[in-house]
């Protein structure tokens, strides 16, 4: 819903504090790209071959972009918002037809000179038709129905990226479980989240097995903490001891039935029916705990199962290999660990005041593959060394929290959400990014926002960004 309101003053100026620091972190990111690619020819704006020339053409059309989404009334992208969603997931189903593919993904669009990868503005897209939702008068998040229709306006870009072959920008999209969570979204969905991360991380080290069992003695503990006597205790310590048993003989379970299928699968769908079991007990005696936890432990054990289903048939070879070299699985630093070994050369070789602008070698003479898009921080590490690296950190970090609290200030629920998008979107490519170029996060081809060199991600993240200012300075106009 959308309303004037005359009894207050209609518009406000533009953010200033944010904008200075949106300019520089594309003034920054430029002079790095400027430094790892200018060599002793003459600079000549004019020639569209260097990856300088082409970024500086990129922020001038970004900054005119910015300009007239400023000078458009907002309530237009309210509006709008459902249309542009269905116009966008078009142009990236269409790119599954007519795209090309480039470095294994077929993502990308090319005319003439120019390659847009429409997936970057699938963000904005989703961002605003998820706000559209979540503004709905009396919408409730936490309605099934409305789940429903919230998982399918993520869900389906993130499946057809998926198909583009483009597992990074798939995983980006989880972020917006934040933006869920700050209206209203249940914490323990939260939690859920933040295990299955865990979990994914640890059953690629360990044993389905022995995951289980452990999982299982975990919630047999909290449920007798909060369920403590002695029939209880004596029931669970029985139970444990069935699943320890029947994980351990498994093998001989299945060879004795003759039972065709493997040893994990077994498993599963073997805990899958103690637990519905438990369910229906629990129901008949009464027991409201551990139908709750009985529903955790499945979804726990279905995370923990369905690793192997995504680490072998989703992820390429060599995200796989990245990710066995990050767990310590792998070595090999001339192969697909070689990306992240030279990163942590160049930018270690920086030291606490680095080697100096357009003065590092690393970088510079090509040691480090993809120095001006995903391992442009490798630029910045070991020219302007930790001192440097520390300041930018802390601008760009400044930069994300003067977003929150604009959010915050928002008077209608649209633009909060759509604020919140932003910012939920902007704080993944940071985490994963950084974390990419210093070994803590597996190498899956996440730029920058504003750094990286790419006229897609800058100019997506210019319009999302200035799309919000403008809300911002339209809150007094229209409320939603």
């Amino acid at each position: 819903m959308i309303r004037n309101t005359n009894n207050i003053k209609l518009t406000k100026k533009i953010d200033y504090l944010s904008l200075s620091m949106f300019l520089f972190l594309v003034l920054f990111g430029w002079l790095n790209i400027f430094s790892c690619t200018h060599f002793d020819e003459e600079l000549n704006i004019f020639k569209f071959s260097h990856a300088y020339i082409k970024q500086l053409y990129w922020i001038l059309l970004a900054l005119v972009l910015s300009f007239l989404i400023l000078n458009t009334d907002s309530k237009y992208f309210v509006i709008t918002a459902y249309l542009i969603y269905f116009l966008i997931l078009s142009l990236n189903i269409a790119t599954l037809i007519i795209g090309k593919e480039i470095n294994n993904q077929k993502a990308w669009i090319i005319i003439g000179e120019l390659r847009i990868q429409p997936s970057e503005f699938l963000k904005i897209a989703t961002s605003l038709a998820l706000a559209k939702l979540l503004s709905q008068h009396n919408f409730k998040l936490r309605k099934f129905k409305n789940l429903i229709f919230i998982s399918l306006i993520i869900g389906i870009p993130v499946i057809v990226i998926l198909f583009q072959k483009d597992t990074g920008t798939a995983l980006i999209f989880s972020s917006f479980i934040f933006v869920l969570y700050r209206e209203g979204l249940n914490k323990y969905v939260l939690y859920l989240f933040i295990s299955a991360i865990f979990l994914f991380l640890i059953s690629l080290l360990v044993e389905f097995i022995i995951i289980n069992i452990f999982v299982f003695l975990i919630f047999a503990l909290i449920y007798i903490y909060f369920n403590f006597n002695l029939k209880h205790l004596y029931f669970i310590l029985l139970l444990v001891l069935v699943v320890i048993f029947v994980n351990i003989y498994s093998s001989n379970i299945i060879n004795f039935f003759d039972i065709k299928i493997s040893r994990n699968t077994f498993i599963f769908f073997w805990n899958i029916t103690l637990s519905l079991i438990l369910i229906f007990i629990a129901l008949q005696k009464k027991i409201k705990s551990l139908p709750i936890l009985c529903i955790y432990y499945i979804l726990t054990i279905s995370i923990i199962f369905s690793v192997n289903f995504v680490y072998n048939k989703v992820l390429l070879p060599h995200q796989k290999d990245r990710i066995d070299i990050l767990l310590g699985k792998k070595f090999d630093i001339k192969g697909s660990g070689y990306n992240i070994h030279q990163s942590l050369i160049a930018i270690g070789s920086g030291g606490f005041f680095g080697k100096g602008f357009m003065k590092g070698t690393q970088t510079k003479f090509n040691f480090v593959p993809e120095q001006t898009t995903d391992f442009i921080f490798c630029t910045i590490g070991e020219e302007w060394g930790f001192i440097g690296s520390f300041i930018f950190l802390i601008i760009y970090v400044g930069f994300i929290f003067r977003l929150i609290y604009i959010a915050e200030q928002q008077r209608g629920t649209f633009s909060r959400v759509f604020g919140y998008s932003l910012v939920s979107l902007l704080m993944m490519h940071f985490i994963i990014n950084i974390g990419m170029t210093i070994g803590l996060v597996p190498v899956i081809g996440i730029p920058l926002p504003f750094i990286s060199y790419g006229g897609s991600s800058l100019w997506a993240f210019s319009i999302f960004l200035f799309m919000f200012l403008k809300f911002d300075m339209d809150k007094y106009k229209y409320l939603t």
